[in-house]
């Protein structure tokens, strides 16, 4: 269904965003997988969960966030980045 689709694009995005920063040496694949275990096991699931929270009830957000355009390839970070660090 649509949810299947979303979650697709979404992981393809992922993927592609990784691949592209190990690419351009910006980041090691131990820099990454470093990083997802500091969000498991340090910062825990509830900013996750505020940033899914969010894309529910902001539609035009959750569009930005799944499908940044291609000459923004880091939108969805900063787009996370100012909701939970700009919200009040």
């Amino acid at each position: 269904g649509a949810r299947g689709a979303e979650l697709k694009n979404a992981n393809y995005h992922r993927a592609r965003y990784k691949q592209l920063l190990i690419e351009k040496k910006i980041v090691s694949e131990e820099g990454v997988q470093g990083f997802v275990n500091y969000y498991e096991k340090v910062v825990g699931p509830h900013f996750g969960a505020a940033v899914v929270a969010h894309a529910w009830k902001n539609p035009d957000w959750k569009a930005k966030l799944l499908a940044p355009p291609e000459e923004k390839p880091f939108q969805a970070a900063i787009l996370i980045r100012d909701f939970l660090f700009n919200t009040r």
